[in-house]
């Protein structure tokens, strides 16, 4: 009993009460709640909380990057348009699974992913980047983490990670699209080892950037 004979509240923020009354309202889809345990179901709601949240500040991140690479454009007087588009391509063995990439358009992170559920391995092709771009020389930055899926012969291989990392130059020019494609592929013959086998190489392109009513379409190879 509390003071003047009233009972104390049992649902303050904090308790089993509050807890399990906050869980009857918002359950986590598909979690079967012990009444018995709701600190435990509550912990689980946090940790899906997030993760939702680590994927905003990754879009916000993106696009904080885009508006950066567009004042530089604008600053630069390049109003008819310098444009890159970065494509990423897998051709790798069934040996190797993408788990996560990472790339970098001069210093600044411009595409960050990690597989989830075949988010990234069960692509063989994604766009990286497609935005406009100040004219002249440029460096893209490449991390991409591979795990090895053992079959066959190579059982051993299940749950190695090869990591790449390397890089391209091209040199954007006004009134241009620069198309790099970064393929992923395994470099040497049958003697070299799985181990030093994952490589890439950048394949650049450049077309004319031809505005209609639509926007920027590229027009053939130069």
């Amino acid at each position: 009993m509390g003071p003047g004979g009233r009972p104390l509240r049992t649902d303050y923020p904090g308790t089993d009460e509050s807890l399990q009354a906050r869980m009857d309202s918002n359950q986590v889809q598909g979690l079967q709640v012990d009444p018995n345990m709701p600190q435990e179901a509550y912990s689980m709601k946090i940790q899906e909380l997030e993760t939702k949240i680590d994927d905003l500040k990754e879009k916000v991140f993106q696009s904080k990057t885009r508006i950066v690479l567009l004042r530089e454009t604008l600053l630069s007087g390049n109003l008819a348009g310098a444009r890159a588009i970065v494509i990423h391509k897998t051709d790798m063995g069934r040996a190797f699974k993408l788990r996560e990439a990472l790339y970098s358009l001069d210093g600044s992170k411009v595409f960050g992913q990690v597989d989830r559920n075949g988010s990234l391995a069960d692509k063989n092709s994604f766009e990286v980047y497609n935005g406009g771009i100040a004219p002249g020389n440029h460096n893209l930055s490449i991390f991409l983490k591979y795990q090895g899926s053992g079959y066959g012969l190579f059982p051993y291989f299940n749950g190695y990670d090869f990591e790449i990392r390397s890089s391209c130059q091209f040199k954007a020019e006004e009134g241009k699209i620069s198309q790099i494609r970064v393929v992923a592929y395994e470099k040497g013959n049958a003697a070299t080892s799985k181990e030093d086998r994952p490589f890439t190489r950048c394949e650049v392109q450049f077309f004319d950037n031809i505005r209609t009513d639509e926007g920027a379409v590229g027009d053939e190879a130069k």
